[in-house]
């Protein structure tokens, strides 16, 4: 990550293992978030340009696949925002 918000595909749910804790925050996506428009974006724009069959298959079981993504956000980020006031 570059000190941004990253989206990691996890259907077998192994990502919580394999992060530190005290580093980053992860949340699994819903339907309904804010952040899973921008995701379905970027698989959308990612097919586009590749013609992925991962993407594809993506795009087709959306409803499905969208809650076997988890959002990381480092946890210096969001210190920042909530000293800005914004989270």
């Amino acid at each position: 990550m570059t000190g941004g918000l990253a989206f990691v595909h996890d259907p077998h749910d192994r990502l919580p293992t394999r992060t530190q804790a005290s580093d980053v925050e992860l949340s699994r996506l819903a339907e309904d978030d804010h952040d899973t428009t921008e995701l379905h974006r970027l698989i959308a724009r990612h097919f586009e340009l590749t013609k992925s069959p991962i993407a594809e298959a993506m795009l087709a079981d959306w409803p499905e696949k969208v809650g076997e993504f988890y959002k990381v956000t480092p946890r210096a980020i969001l210190a920042l925002k909530k000293a800005e006031g914004v989270a």
